[in-house]
């Protein structure tokens, strides 16, 4: 049969009016979910001739059409009819065309078998399904209904008049949800509040690393790991979903790639104190994560990092300010943690500074500072030294970090930083002296390069045997530096690198020195380029061979007229005559030593 509308009487004007102020009175109720929905649907059973009337819901997950509130006045109710399946049910077409829908004669109607099935149960004759231009609070499309034991004849007004009523209902729905949404906004204000208090309460009462990262863990609903370089430590809460699903190696080796990649990221990371959003591929997994970094920062350092693994189904706002929350917990943490060593590494930095400059008055006073600063002053002593100026800042991380792997190896050493210099001071190791120092320079130069992703250039000292040495020893740690950023050298290097005539030349110092190549060398070197030429070939050939000319012809496989020939034009070109002018043939020779040094 045929959904049509027909003609019928409209209804008297003082029961619309109740009808729609009893429904309007609803808008704001703030009661459960349900029971608002109720309460609509038994108002409109209350003020108006429809026998039943119902909500739907279209859940489309389980094609199912799902009963969510009914009345009946007849109180009538098969609890066992709660859902139909959804693409045979009226409500599918309603949802989708938004437009009203009526069933008149619905026993005889075979459109919509389940529908058609509850008539006869019920002995309905008439029902109108409805639009709702709201959703439920799921996301589910919805449907109002009334139906009537009686034939009823639909006319214009009276459908009208029921598509009022959908409206009111559509605004309710979207009313509740909204107040439920503030209400939502406010707790979890309340609980930001709560919990930033007491994650601060905990770090005031000097809880363990382990204590603030499980306190953080029981109100973040992210997956996170949070990284503490000054004690070198990295705590996972839970893993992200794609992981904890792998068997226990492969799960292993992902947390181990994911953990080193974190650390990376937060130690290189160009960051400031807001979150960074960043995609992370891990290669064991062929997958990548959006990750989302906050520094953990002490004295505008940074120290550590939170790094959280966002949800798109689960994540929101709330859950940023709460890691930010947890951000500020971590890193007042880190500085109580740092305040003690920080004052103990500034004395540490003040008394070597005065022990380098060598104005103390007695060993006495000197090795009554050493021990109120904590430090062995035993002999033979030495210093590993790092320069760091030309690559990158103080980091009190760096420093802190190298402090304690160095002491792994040898107990009683200490690190500071003189003028971008880290310095590890040491006595020397009683058993296998050469070799735990060798061990201790490994190490560091592995803990910078891992931390600075950058070439540093280390040296070790000569040997400390009195108090009158540390002035010396600093020197010769600086000359060693001087030299290397001269002649460009990185990794461990000593004085024996260079050579004498470096150490001479580095008393020209680099200007003077840069000078001297650009005047000698630039000119012809520009020259080759331009004209594809060799005459910076055939003039080092002619000076390594002693100025002979066949020795020098035959090193490069050309005629010794050839040779000749290309020396004149040096002369012509760059006033160089090797071939005759002592002072130009040491000029020359000079100037390829210190490049080849440089490079």
């Amino acid at each position: 049969m045929e959904s049509q509308l027909l003609s019928e009487p409209p209804l008297q004007r003082d029961e619309t009016l109740r009808a729609i102020r009893d429904i309007a009175s609803l808008l704001n109720a703030n009661n459960d979910y349900y029971g608002l929905l109720n309460r609509l649907v038994s108002t409109i059973c209350e003020r108006l001739t429809w026998s039943r009337s119902a909500i739907m819901i279209l859940d489309r997950a389980e094609s199912l059409s799902r009963l969510v509130a009914f009345c009946d006045k007849d109180n009538v109710f098969d609890p066992q009819t709660v859902s139909w399946d959804l693409v045979s049910s009226p409500t599918l077409k309603v949802a989708e065309s938004g437009v009203p829908l009526i069933l008149t004669n619905a026993q005889n109607d075979e459109r919509f078998p389940g529908y058609r099935e509850f008539a006869l149960r019920h002995d309905l004759d008439t029902i109108v399904l409805l639009p709702l231009s709201s959703t439920d609070q799921d996301g589910h499309e919805m449907v109002f209904s009334v139906a009537s034991t009686q034939s009823v004849e639909m006319g214009e007004d009276a459908l009208d008049f029921l598509l009022t009523i959908s409206h009111l209902i559509s605004i309710a729905v979207d009313k509740y949800k909204l107040f439920q949404a503030e209400q939502a906004v406010n707790n979890g204000l309340r609980a930001l509040f709560e919990s930033n208090t007491g994650l601060m309460d905990l770090v005031v009462g000097g809880c363990t690393f382990a204590e603030l990262v499980e306190a953080v863990r029981r109100q973040l609903r992210l997956p996170f790991a949070v990284s503490d370089e000054l004690s070198d430590s990295f705590i996972w809460s839970t893993h992200p979903a794609n992981i904890e699903d792998l068997d226990k190696q492969m799960r292993r080796d992902a947390v181990d790639q994911m953990s080193r990649k974190l650390r990376d990221l937060i130690l290189r990371q160009e960051m400031h104190n807001s979150p960074t959003t960043i995609k992370m591929e891990l290669p064991c997994l062929k997958a990548e994560f959006d990750v989302i970094i906050l520094p953990l920062l002490v004295s505008d350092q940074t120290v550590g990092g939170l790094a959280l693994f966002p949800d798109k189904h689960r994540s929101g706002e709330l859950d940023l300010l709460l890691a930010q929350g947890a951000q500020q917990a971590f890193s007042a943490y880190l500085m109580r943690m740092y305040a003690p060593w920080t004052q103990k590494t500034t004395a540490i930095t003040s008394f070597f500074s005065y022990l380098f400059d060598g104005d103390w008055v007695s060993f006495d006073q000197i090795e009554g500072m050493a021990q109120r600063v904590g430090i062995d002053l035993s002999f033979p002593a030495h210093f590993v030294a790092v320069d760091l100026l030309p690559v990158i800042a103080e980091s009190m991380a760096l420093c802190h970090s190298i402090e304690a792997a160095a002491r792994q190896i040898i107990p009683n050493c200490a690190a500071f930083y003189e003028n971008q210099i880290l310095f590890v001071y040491f006595p020397e190791p009683k058993r296998s002296g050469a070799k735990t120092i060798s061990r201790l320079v490994e190490e560091i130069r592995s803990q910078v390069k891992w931390r600075t992703e950058v070439a540093v250039t280390v040296t070790c000292s000569t040997p400390c045997q009195s108090q009158f040495d540390f002035k010396q020893v600093r020197s010769h740690c600086m000359q060693v530096f001087r030299l290397s950023r001269m002649f460009q050298k990185t990794g461990y290097v000593t004085m024996s690198d260079f050579g004498s005539l470096a150490i001479l030349v580095s008393a020209l110092g680099d200007t003077a020195m840069t000078n001297f190549l650009n005047d000698v060398l630039s000119p012809i070197i520009e020259h080759d380029r331009k004209k594809n030429g060799s005459l910076l070939e055939c003039a080092k050939a002619f000076l390594d061979n002693a100025c002979r000319y066949q020795a020098a012809a035959d090193a490069l496989g050309i005629h010794v007229s050839t040779l000749r020939y290309r020396l004149k034009r040096l002369n012509e070109l760059f006033l160089l005559d090797l071939e005759n002018n002592e002072d130009d043939r040491f000029a020359l020779s000079l100037a390829l030593r210190i490049r080849q040094l440089r490079n």
